[in-house]
């Protein structure tokens, strides 16, 4: 409490300073570099920029920015954001630039606008520095991808088919509706808790998923609100914030030590997280012997020959310097490819088990940095959820009465002989253009924020950013481009048939910083979906029209409430 205390009177020393320098920006006379564009200038563009921005919604704000000084050829639009010079940008071509040069644009959000990301999810890929954020994605990239992205996709089959299917015939047997979005929300936890701590179905707690929405919910209040209570002040809000954060670490923390040692994203942050001593002993190296030549389909290797190898590429790796040596994954990945690259694995071998198993033996020892590690992987639980539910619940709002795609749909997967269909994008081509369609009109992220390094020119030389100058985009806004997509409002998965404009469809970012997890999220929706189309048709309780809640994320404004019908009923008369 004594710590939070000091941080609250440093707040209270500091917000009134950083009130005064964002006060000196609006009224203080500069010059205007962006004054070659359409949008806010002056002193009153700079007062017209923050009376917006505390009427509107961000959405709002940037629609409204493009509505009054969008011209033809999609120039960026000058506006202040806080008092710093900001461009809004919605031309695919401007988007590709930004998330792909490198030399002139961040790969991150500007400094100020991350601590407020960083108060609320520390140690999380959004709000690392760029030092610690490569090593980071390349290990949780790994994690989300390939072989590991196998071992959840058959996680996610068994916890649709033991759980979800259940639960959803039981409520078309009685005829009854239920929200989507938490059923959906039930599903996903349980599969990111297995796949993310390796629990089994029976160590996840029923009050866990309750828990982990709400810390949803808390981050997305406190990380977007101007001024935040601190947590020691017993308001009803932060005393359910306290507790469930608390409850949340004693879970992970419950699991902590068996984690370390397995292949899962848990052992693979708690690993990266562990403090080793790189000089590697010899009982070590015995062990990280040992286990290569049971893994390996060569009786003839020697533990001598074995032995050699791993030490020579580790001294090579050495000589690259500490940074590289820190780096737990990349030293075992290294270690894996000397070693395969002179023998074949047995068949009942997979390479990424090898690279946790020697992670494991050269972290023996090791001091793990509890608290960040903790950090992380409550980040990845709190995270793993909401692109799963988001799509889910938007692509049955827009189909909810179009009976027509409903039909293609069961068409396309009512041949699976499986209970839970399995992702494969070579067959399941319409419900691929399904799932992209529902992404480029419900994007769970709908803005992204960058910021010029260099002084830059856009569109072949025609638009200057100067140095330090934010860039916004919207992915609602440029999936939305009259110009780019054709009936541009209407829900139509046969637009996927062919190729879209580069830059113009990035519902997970783009450029380096792209989300990891997006093979993860759509294998998880396709899965949800094709499961629901497969056994049962749909109606919605409610056909009220549905707004967006706008905040980290686009939510609909009020719950899905949907009902099931089994298709293998008789018609109802």
């Amino acid at each position: 409490m004594f710590p939070s205390f000091l941080k609250f009177l440093g707040n209270l020393v500091f917000t009134p300073i950083s009130l005064i320098v964002t006060l000196g920006r609006l009224f203080v006379p500069r010059s205007d570099s962006l004054c070659h564009l359409p949008g806010h200038h002056g002193v009153m563009g700079n007062l017209r920029s923050l009376f917006d921005m505390l009427r509107f919604n961000t959405l709002d704000f940037l629609l409204q920015l493009k509505e009054k000084y969008g011209t033809d050829d999609r120039s960026p639009i000058a506006f202040r954001f806080l008092g710093r010079p900001a461009v809004f940008i919605s031309d695919p071509e401007h988007i590709y630039q930004v998330f792909n040069d490198r030399e002139h644009f961040s790969l991150s959000s500007p400094e100020f606008l991350l601590s407020s990301f960083r108060r609320e999810l520390p140690d999380n890929l959004i709000t690392v520095s760029e030092h610690e954020w490569l090593p980071m994605r390349i290990r949780t990239n790994y994690m989300l991808n390939g072989l590991p992205l196998k071992r959840i996709v058959k996680l996610m089959r068994e916890t649709m088919e033991q759980r979800t299917l259940p639960e959803w015939r039981e409520y078309a047997r009685k005829g009854e509706s239920f929200d989507l979005g938490k059923s959906v929300f039930v599903y996903s936890s349980i599969v990111a808790c297995r796949f993310i701590l390796g629990v089994s179905q029976d160590e996840i707690p029923d009050t866990i998923h309750d828990q982990l929405s709400r810390m949803f919910n808390h981050v997305r209040k406190r990380t977007l609100s101007p001024i935040v209570i601190p947590s020691w002040i017993p308001t009803s809000s932060n005393r359910s914030y306290v507790r469930d954060t608390t409850d949340i670490k004693n879970y992970i923390l419950q699991y902590l030590d068996r984690a370390k040692t397995t292949h899962t994203l848990a052992g693979s942050i708690i690993r990266a997280r562990t403090q080793r001593n790189y000089d590697v002993t010899d009982d070590q190296w015995d062990q990280m012997t040992t286990y290569i030549q049971r893994s390996i389909d060569s009786p003839t290797a020697t533990p001598d020959e074995i032995n050699r190898i791993l030490r020579q590429k580790y001294e090579k790796i050495k000589q690259e310097g500490e940074d590289k040596l820190s780096q737990i994954h990349y030293v075992v990945t290294e270690l894996r490819k000397a070693i395969t690259n002179q023998y074949k694995l047995k068949e009942s071998v997979e390479e990424d088990e090898v690279e946790c198993e020697l992670g494991s033996i050269l972290c023996q020892g090791g001091t793990i940095d509890v608290p960040r590690a903790v950090n992380e992987i409550r980040g990845m639980l709190i995270g793993a959820s909401e692109t799963t539910i988001l799509l889910m619940q938007w692509i049955l709002i827009h189909i909810s009465e179009n009976l027509e795609i409903q039909d293609k749909i069961y068409e396309s997967i009512k041949d699976e002989k499986s209970d839970v269909p399995t992702y494969d994008p070579t067959r399941h081509k319409y419900l691929y253009g399904v799932l992209r369609e529902g992404l480029r009109l419900g994007p769970p992220a709908f803005v992204f924020i960058r910021y010029a390094v260099k002084d830059v020119y856009m569109n072949k030389g025609e638009f200057f950013i100067p140095k330090d100058t934010t860039v916004v985009g919207s992915q609602y806004i440029t999936h939305r481009l009259k110009d780019v997509w054709e009936n541009e409002t209407k829900f139509d998965p046969d637009r996927w048939n062919k190729p879209a404009q580069r830059g113009s469809f990035f519902p997970f970012t783009g450029g380096p910083r792209m989300c990891p997890g997006q093979n993860f999220a759509i294998n998880e929706a396709f899965i949800a979906i094709a499961t629901l189309f497969k056994h049962f048709k749909f109606r919605r309780d409610d056909n009220r029209k549905v707004g967006y809640n706008v905040g980290l994320t686009l939510r609909p404004d009020t719950s899905i409430r949907i009902v099931l019908e089994p298709r293998d009923s008789p018609p109802k008369t």
